[in-house]
């Protein structure tokens, strides 16, 4: 009897599948999407419910849909979560294999092995010797990466180069003294403090001048690099930059790689001794050959953590990995726009559109296949020099303004 009652259930179940298919595969999902919500009230969608008191528990997922919050995005609170499994600083967590080819005068201490089996490659910094970079007005110059001076500092607003140093030709661009000061100045005076604006306010960008970089850092590998050099920002932002520099060496306490007329100095040091308004970091592509996507986030998250703690009134600017360019993307198995989408997916994430935000430039330097405009590039990886001027608009048309609440 049992069996029986069984097998009409089974054909009753299977005619109303074949009859009414997608009203039962609607109620499903709006089964699982309201348990999730529900799992998720105090996670991911607790400012949903806090600002709007959501009901059915539904909404709030379909309002986080709106603001790019999905059920399998990571939660807002990714950095406290990054800052509780980071070591102290010079113990292994800071320690990882470097991307690149980028000899450091002492070895990594020993202790960490999280990425001891993966693959190494070349790092995109290496590649493009012996080949020519158009600069400005379509003059052809020696290409400053690798074979550049591997570090650069520059005075913010400073107008004028340090005497003796020279900006371009493979030469070691501006070093000096970094000014003192503690605090940001704003266009009223006022210093900018975390109790001076409110946490709960979202903004917009804004179109800005090159005035607006008078306070920001700019930190990074040879594509930096790039921009220190053919960007025009020299007299307005400071670059802490470093060819083949990677997330795995950012925080080493045996890179000083900041050069000032005092000595070389860590970005540890460097960060500790000034206040920014705004800081631009963007580094990936020497990472790609070494670890998995999840490992590099593991250490992005966690030097975009050590930063907010040492610079906590500045707007962070976490930046997309720019693709390269069509061959390269076609021909190589590890520095492809794939690869580099799937680590700027998990980079977007650190987004919370308060004090961090997510700009990719890819928007501006790529062609309809997401590819690096093949005549933009001498190396199918980095811009010849007059198009870093494209990336530079690109930033001046994301400029945020924080109003004090």
């Amino acid at each position: 009897m049992i069996f029986v009652a069984k097998q009409v259930l089974g054909l009753v179940k299977m005619k109303l599948l074949k009859r009414c298919p997608l009203v039962i595969m609607l109620a499903v999902s709006t089964l699982v999407l309201t348990l999730t919500a529900h799992a998720n009230r105090e996670g991911r969608y607790r400012e949903y419910q806090k600002r709007q008191n959501m009901t059915p528990m539904l909404s709030a997922v379909f309002e986080g849909a709106k603001d790019g919050v999905f059920p399998w995005s990571r939660e807002d609170d990714t950095l406290l979560t990054m800052a509780d499994a980071a070591p102290e600083e010079g113990a292994a967590g800071e320690e990882g294999p470097q991307g690149g080819e980028e000899s450091i005068s002492e070895k990594p201490p020993s202790g960490n092995d999280t990425d001891a089996a993966a693959p190494k490659e070349d790092d995109a910094d290496g590649e493009g010797e012996g080949e020519e970079q158009t600069g400005e007005g379509g003059n052809t110059e020696s290409e400053p990466f690798p074979e550049a001076e591997e570090t650069a500092v520059s005075e913010s607003g400073s107008g004028a180069k340090e005497e003796g140093t020279e900006q371009a030709g493979g030469t070691e661009p501006v070093t000096g003294e970094m000014p003192s000061g503690q605090g940001v100045e704003e266009e009223n005076g006022a210093p900018w403090t975390e109790e001076a604006w409110n946490e709960d306010l979202t903004y917009d960008y804004v179109p800005v001048d090159e005035t607006y970089l008078d306070d920001a850092l700019f930190i990074g590998d040879s594509r930096t690099q790039g921009l220190f050099e053919y960007g025009g920002l020299e007299d307005h932002a400071v670059f802490y930059c470093k060819t083949s520099l990677t997330i795995y060496d950012l925080f080493k306490n045996d890179l000083a790689f900041i050069k000032t007329n005092s000595g070389n100095q860590t970005l540890t040091q460097a960060l500790s001794e000034r206040q920014f308004g705004k800081i631009y970091l963007m580094l990936g592509i020497n990472e790609m050959g070494t670890g998995t996507p999840e490992s590099f986030f593991t250490e992005y998250a966690k030097a975009v953590l050590k930063i907010r703690e040492l610079q906590p009134n500045a707007i962070l600017f976490v930046q997309g990995i720019m693709h390269v360019a069509t061959q390269k993307n076609a021909a190589d198995p590890i520095f492809n726009n794939f690869n580099i989408d799937v680590r700027n997916v998990e980079i977007q994430t650190l987004e919370n559109k308060r004090d961090i935000f997510y700009l990719d430039v890819n928007e501006v330097v790529c062609d309809e296949n997401g590819n690096l405009f093949d005549d933009w590039t001498f190396d199918q990886v980095h811009l010849k020099g007059k198009y870093y001027q494209i990336w530079k608009d690109f930033l001046l048309q994301h400029g945020i303004v924080r109003t004090q609440g």
